[in-house]
């Protein structure tokens, strides 16, 4: 019933499953082998019975068929020796099977992950369904449903041909037949199958990974799946871009993108003695069963063989109660299993809550150049339902192409005004209207296009030095002379160059080296000398200053507003972007940002005061989320009891 009921589910999986490129072949293929394994318990049991009856005609006739001996002989080694050989091909198969559904699934979750909007991603159902994917792999959950069906049917299979064949076997019996069923050898080969399995932490395993494309992509997916970078790739507008790329990359890496150090390492846990113990143990079991066949034969008088009926029974009965209570565990297991897939299909079928516009903006692409009017109309705004207003009824007008700050203390509702702009949140009430046009009826795609911004809590991405600042403009991420340009500006490249790897240094690196233990000294590893200065085995970061992450972050705002898209950013906003500088850093930046932005229009804001508000064409002071005050410095510092002149002259004091 369960099945039945998640069938939509489970057809939506089939058709997916079925468009992977060679996926279905495979699956058909282990299908058939699937199935032809479950007759295999069934042929053996067959053999078996055979032998059994040629001992007991050889006990009543003192006769035997030697040639129809030998040939059941043969086919009782033969048959497991057949098993484990399909055994193996199922494993292959699978490992097929689960890397083109493992590619598949994690592209088309990265296209969900990478375009989720900031309020849609923190939904605790949304992170509930990205935990369950962190902790079981897309191959996993959803081949696991197939696996459990097809077992189902498989061991349905063995237990109707093994009960057939057991009743075949001792149709007219009496009591006869003896037959051992284990052997000594088979003890002494699982004993040796063990000792000569590798563990973990046997040997010496130190693995570093060199693959750029395997890192980035790495590093891609950390992006797509972590908090801390959702409100850079929103607001710069990189879904679309990241989820091309994450599939360019995934193409090019193709099988070789799962395979990682674990997958290397656990690959050689098995020497081919314990391979060759593993293949003659079942086999052997079997020789043994022949061997006695013979020895009752030679001297049928000798034997107790009525006890061999009652071993085969007790055998073939414990068989059959073992695929029973398999049979059962899976049957309850498959709704757990089909309601594990639906919630990752209702996570590929989420959509954000964050409303797209339909209006293309802007109409005319050379109104950029001139810069960007924002107005804000009775706006007031609050993150839930539970908050407090963060913005109350506010209301200013930006001009195209003026420089504005937005001033006050901490926790006023500066930053919640940026990100009303580039619509990572939308208003409670009010409008915010850009160009004369509410922001919520414009593409989203556009807007960011036209914006860029740079937050106080900037976000430097897992990839490379270079890949961090090209992904300012996704149209030029790979060209090194705009990086270079951009890194120039905002006063990055002095110090990229200054090291060993230059743009290709990773401050967070996705991927980490791996060893399977701690080396016990500065270059011996498990009594192998080692040059541990190639590896990283904690995961260390590159210890940068924060004012060097800000430079790097302001040189991406650069690379998407300067370098590569003079005409397509209209408006820059910098949300405290000197909090990290040092104050010739600082001066520097205002100074080079007064100088390059042309026409844009700036929006700062900041809680520090300086030559940034002497030359702004509007100042807003805000408290507890309300405009108190707007004009530009002459006018505000006339207002005697005004706040920003409090602000100013308490800050003025400590130069005086």
């Amino acid at each position: 019933m369960e099945a039945y009921k998640g069938y939509p589910v489970i057809e939506r999986m089939v058709k997916d499953i079925a468009s992977i490129e060679d996926c279905w072949t495979y699956f058909v293929l282990w299908l058939i082998v699937k199935l032809l394994l479950a007759f295999i318990p069934a042929v053996s049991l067959w053999y078996s019975g055979q032998l059994l009856q040629m001992v007991e005609t050889a006990v009543e006739t003192r006769s035997v068929d030697t040639d129809a001996l030998l040939r059941v002989a043969i086919g009782r080694v033969l048959a497991p020796l057949v098993s484990r050989i399909l055994m193996d091909a199922i494993s292959h198969l699978q490992i097929r099977i689960h890397k083109r559904i493992e590619t598949y699934y994690s592209m088309r979750a990265f296209q969900v992950s990478s375009r989720l909007d900031v309020v849609t991603f923190k939904d605790p159902n949304v992170q509930g369904s990205f935990d369950l994917l962190r902790y079981r792999g897309y191959s996993e959950m959803t081949w696991n449903i197939f696996s459990n069906l097809i077992d189902m049917v498989s061991w349905t299979i063995q237990f109707v041909s093994q009960f057939t064949v057991l009743i075949s076997v001792f149709k007219g019996h009496k009591e006869t037949t003896f037959l051992i069923g284990t052997t000594a050898v088979r003890i002494v080969l699982d004993a040796l199958g063990a000792a000569h399995r590798n563990f973990f932490f046997e040997g010496v395993y130190v693995c570093k990974c060199t693959h750029e494309d395997y890192i980035h992509s790495k590093g891609l997916e950390s992006m797509a799946n972590t908090e801390d970078y959702r409100k850079d790739i929103v607001a710069g507008g990189l879904g679309e871009f990241l989820g091309k790329e994450f599939n360019r990359l995934a193409t090019r890496l193709g099988d070789d993108r799962l395979d990682d150090p674990w997958a290397i390492i656990m690959s050689r846990q098995k020497s081919w003695l314990a391979l060759i113990c593993d293949y003659l143990r079942d086999p052997v079991e079997a020789l043994g069963q022949v061997y006695t066949c013979f020895k009752i034969v030679r001297s049928p008088a000798m034997v107790p063989f009525s006890l061999a009926t009652v071993q085969l029974v007790n055998n073939s009965m414990s068989s059959l109660y073992t695929l029973l209570t398999s049979f059962t565990s899976r049957l309850e297991n498959l709704s757990e299993l089909i309601d594990k897939v639906r919630r990752f299909y209702d996570l590929l079928d989420c959509g954000n809550q964050i409303q797209d516009g339909t209006i293309p903006f802007p109409e005319n692409q050379a109104d950029i150049s001139l810069g960007i009017s924002v107005e804000f109309k009775n706006v007031s705004f609050k993150y839930s339902d539970k908050d407090d207003l963060a913005i109350k009824n506010a209301s200013f007008k930006i001009e195209q192409g003026q420089l504005c700050v937005i001033v006050g203390e901490n926790g006023s509702g500066k930053s919640t005004i940026l990100s009303l702009l580039t619509r990572i949140y939308d208003v409670t009430e009010g409008q915010v209207l850009i160009n004369g046009i509410d922001i919520r009826t414009l593409k989203l795609a556009d807007v960011r296009k036209a914006v860029a911004v740079l937050y106080q809590e900037y976000a430097i991405f897992p990839v490379n030095l270079g890949l961090n600042i090209g992904y300012g403009d996704p149209d030029n991420y790979a060209d090194t002379e705009k990086i270079r340009q951009a890194a120039k500006l905002g006063g990055a490249d002095d110090f990229i160059e200054a090291l060993q790897h230059k743009y290709d240094t990773h401050i967070i690196r996705p991927v980490y080296d791996y060893s399977n233990d701690e080396p016990t000294g500065d270059s011996i590893f498990v009594g192998k000398k080692t040059d541990f200065s190639k590896f990283d085995l904690n995961g260390t970061q590159k210890d940068f200053s924060g004012g060097q992450k800000q430079r790097i972050a302001l040189s991406r705002l650069f690379m998407k507003s300067l370098v590569s898209s003079q005409d397509k950013v209209g408006l820059l906003l910098f949300d405290e972007p000197s909090a990290a500088l040092d104050p010739k850093a600082e001066h520097d930046l205002f100074t080079r940002l007064r100088e390059l932005r042309g026409n844009k229009t700036m929006i700062f804001s900041s809680h520090r005061f300086g030559k940034l508000t002497r030359h702004a064409d509007l100042i807003l002071y805000i408290r507890k989320g309300e405009v108190i005050e707007a004009g530009n410095h002459r006018e505000l510092m006339k207002l005697e009891e005004g706040e920003y002149a409090k602000f100013w002259n308490l800050q003025a004091q400590d130069f005086l």
